[in-house]
């Protein structure tokens, strides 16, 4: 893979971000700080799209995954912490969505 194509996806990324700051959606959990949020979907979505990411190690062998789902760490109401795990998705809107409900669920104890 040539750098000019691992770049590709970033540049893209960086691109799109202002386009997704300009049309956030307006959920009820909406977060206070969509930086964070943007920046675990484009993590995400570059880590998708670049193989080489999705490389892993087990039993000393190489694996390629399919998809890299993501996580994140929440602050919790008793000022400890808890880690949430979310699927990653390609739609911008689904992944937000996905993300929220699977912090939403470990703020209030509800993960499935």
């Amino acid at each position: 893979m040539s750098s000019s194509s691992l770049f590709k996806p970033l540049l893209q990324c960086l691109h799109e971000r202002r386009r997704y700051k300009a049309t956030w959606p307006s959920y009820a959990n909406a977060p206070a700080s969509k930086s964070r949020w943007l920046s675990n979907y484009f993590a995400l979505r570059i880590a998708n799209e670049i193989e080489p990411f999705r490389y892993r190690l087990k039993d000393e062998r190489v694996f390629v995954y399919d998809v890299i789902n993501g996580g994140t760490t929440v602050l919790l109401p008793n000022e400890s912490f808890a880690y949430a795990y979310f699927d990653y998705e390609r739609d911008f809107k689904a992944f937000i969505t996905g993300m929220g409900k699977a912090i939403d669920d470990i703020r209030t104890g509800t993960e499935s």
